[in-house]
C-alpha cells in the first residue's frame, strides 16, 4: 500500500512540476493548426498545479495578423466549467471566459475598443463594454 502510494505522489509531482512544458505548448499548436488556426508566441511560461493551473502568453499571434500584448489563461478545480482569460490587445485590457460544457465563450473590454482596427466589425456593443461571443 505505502509503495502504491509513494508511487502515486512521485507520478503526480512529475506530471505538475517536471513534465516539460515545451510537450504541452507545441502539442496545443498542433491541436489548434488542425483547425486552422495558426498560434505563435514570443513567451510561454505554463505553470501547472493540482487545483489551479495558468499560461501566460507574451506577445502572441494569431492567424498571422492579431497580435494580442498578454494574455493569462487560467483554470480551476473549483469551477472546473470554465476557463478564465485575461489580457492586452492594443495596449487595452479585456477578460473572457470559455464554457467547456455549452462550448461557448466571449471577449469583454471595458475601454472603447479597436477605433481603427481588423476586429471591429467582430465586437459588439454591450452594456458592460465591447464584447465578442463566439461558440466551438
Amino acid at each position: 500500500m505505502k509503495k502504491t502510494l509513494y508511487f502515486t505522489l512521485l507520478v503526480l509531482v512529475w506530471i505538475v512540476v517536471l513534465f516539460p512544458q515545451d510537450v504541452i505548448w507545441k502539442h496545443l499548436q498542433q491541436n489548434l493548426r488542425k483547425n486552422h488556426v495558426e498560434v505563435k508566441a514570443n513567451k510561454v511560461d505554463i505553470n501547472l498545479y493540482l487545483l489551479y493551473n495558468k499560461i501566460d502568453l507574451v506577445n502572441l499571434t494569431l492567424f498571422k495578423n492579431i497580435h494580442v500584448d498578454r494574455l493569462k489563461v487560467s483554470y480551476t478545480l473549483l469551477n472546473p466549467t470554465k476557463i478564465k482569460l485575461h489580457g492586452e490587445l492594443e495596449n487595452k485590457p479585456f477578460d473572457g471566459e470559455i464554457n467547456l460544457i455549452n462550448k461557448n465563450g466571449f471577449v469583454l473590454s471595458k475601454e472603447k475598443f479597436f477605433k481603427n482596427s481588423l476586429l471591429k466589425r467582430y465586437f459588439k456593443k454591450d452594456t458592460e463594454g465591447s464584447k465578442y461571443e463566439f461558440t466551438y
